[in-house]
């Protein structure tokens, strides 16, 4: 039985020994990176060659906690100004310093870097902190003035700097801190180059003694900027930052030989991966080629052989039509229902990798059966608000009454109208002309109408009786009131 070597290869990031952690701040991505802000000495800045000692450095390094970090110091017409300004905090501010400390000489903190920030205000400086290069750094820092002149450790000082009042930590990209990395300073490991980290060497050891215990037959320690891998990955992912607009966000996802695959974040929302060729020339500029193709990850990108180190051992090959017929009879059938199902999304050239599928898997896939749904009626809300308030109008009560009783209205209706008439018949004809007038009469109601209609003199007048259970009028004669009677009713005159 042939026996098959299993390697395990350790990648050792050397280019500025430290690592960028991924972690999350205010719900927003952070890189979490190392910074030595100063170290005790002589510093040449603004105000010339100034002594900063570490009692006064350190003296309440909280204070330091807190303050914006951003990119290059801010300076209005050639003088350096407070970075804790609105527009400047909207134009240059990257992150947060946290966690400062003194250490020994030196000042150390943490710089939390807004990810999506940074990449919009320096993509370079995002690559560098992605390929953990040694970044320059200088502090944006108030202090008082000690005249005092002197010499330490063979340079000469103006001054000593008291009262430090931290205001902003300046990231370089291509610059030059007062405290420079040759100082000590700068986002950078946190040890000096040449020397020897006893913890990582017993980490690297301990992980190579474990992989050995796993069966790995060969382990290989690889220093990945030895290849140029890294050197190429960001100048490539440069170059898709670099692409970054008002209306979206580039990233790079993945970095082949001839070609790259970057995901846009549209600002408004939503996502797509492109696929794009590209070349890098003599001078390490990159150039985009050919058109950008929309593509989506499903398990890997298919027959592009990439080139890089094989970091897993190959899986053995499996003839996927002897596994589906020996181990799944039913699942050809099902991939030859999925490939033929236009809602399945997938064609003849996904068979193989659905064949490695198995039967539960498969049963996944398979789109769902769309249940049919029963048509609900649509309700006219305005019909039916209408309808309400057509229902409180008297009519609409008066038309649910019985009928007797509709009936019983009416007559007493006619009758009420009647008497109304007779009375303004009656005041006009035994006024003078002109006090009254039949519209002026109409617009009073009933009782003021009885009242004038009583008060006005009459030669003879009938009684008249508009009952409701009357069969009729009951007529009467009156030697001191005339009849007032409905238009169309006569009186008889009852001899004794």
């Amino acid at each position: 039985m042939e026996t098959q070597t299993r390697e395990f290869q350790l990648y050792l990031q050397t280019t500025g020994g430290y690592t960028a952690q991924q972690r999350t701040h205010q719900g927003r991505a952070h890189l979490v990176v190392p910074v030595t802000m100063m170290v005790e000495g002589v510093h040449v800045g603004s105000a010339g060659p100034l002594l900063h000692t570490i009692a006064e450095l350190g003296k309440f390094p909280e204070s330091w906690n807190g303050i914006p970090v951003v990119i290059d110091h801010p300076e209005v017409n050639g003088h350096n100004i407070s970075a804790n300004a609105p527009d400047v905090i909207d134009a240059r501010t990257v992150g947060r310093v946290y966690n400062t400390k003194v250490s020994g000489s030196k000042l150390k903190a943490e710089v939390w870097l807004d990810t999506d920030r940074l990449r919009q205000v320096s993509s370079v400086t995002l690559a560098q902190i992605n390929a953990a290069e040694i970044l320059e750094v200088s502090v944006g820092v108030f202090t008082e003035e000690q005249a005092e002149e002197g010499e330490w450790n063979g340079e000469q000082y103006n001054a000593v700097a008291i009262n430090h009042r931290p205001d902003h930590l300046a990231l370089l990209p291509g610059g030059r801190g007062a405290c420079s990395v040759e100082d000590g300073c700068g986002i950078r490991a946190n040890k000096k180059k040449g020397e020897v980290d006893v913890k990582e060497q017993e980490i690297e050891l301990q992980v190579m003694k474990d992989k050995k215990a796993e069966g790995y037959d060969a382990i290989e320690i690889m220093d990945n900027t030895a290849s140029g891998l890294v050197e190429r990955v960001e100048t490539l992912r440069q170059k898709i930052d670099a692409m970054d607009s008002n209306d979206s966000v580039h990233y790079l996802r993945e970095a082949f030989d001839d070609f790259v695959v970057y995901e846009v974040r549209f600002r408004m929302g939503g996502t797509k991966l492109y696929k794009q060729g590209y070349q890098i020339n003599d001078s390490g500029v990159v150039e985009l080629t050919g058109t950008p193709t929309e593509v989506q990850k499903k398990v890997e990108y298919i027959n592009v052989n990439n080139g890089f180190v094989r970091t897993k051992p190959p899986k053995k090959e499996v003839n996927t039509m002897e596994r589906t017929i020996g181990n799944c009879p039913r699942c050809l059938e099902k991939v030859n229902k999925l490939i033929a199902n236009g809602q399945s999304k997938f064609v003849e050239d996904d068979r193989v990798w659905l064949l490695t599928l198995e039967e539960t898997q498969l049963d996944k896939l398979a789109p769902e059966v769309v249940k049919e749904v029963k048509e609900v009626p649509v309700v006219d809300a305005a019909k039916v608000i209408k309808d309400y308030e057509d229902s409180l109008t008297p009519e609409a009560r008066f038309a649910k009454l019985p009928a007797d009783v509709q009936e019983q209205h009416n007559v007493a209706i006619r009758l009420y109208k009647a008497r109304q008439d007779a009375m303004r018949k009656d005041i006009l004809a035994n006024t003078a002309e002109g006090v009254w007038t039949e519209d002026l009469l109409k617009t009073l109601n009933n009782d003021v109408l009885e009242g004038i209609y009583n008060s006005v003199k009459k030669e003879e007048n009938a009684v008249i009786s508009f009952a409701l259970n009357a069969a009729a009028p009951v007529k009467t004669l009156s030697k001191e009131r005339a009849p007032l009677l409905p238009t169309g009713i006569e009186l008889e005159e009852t001899k004794n």
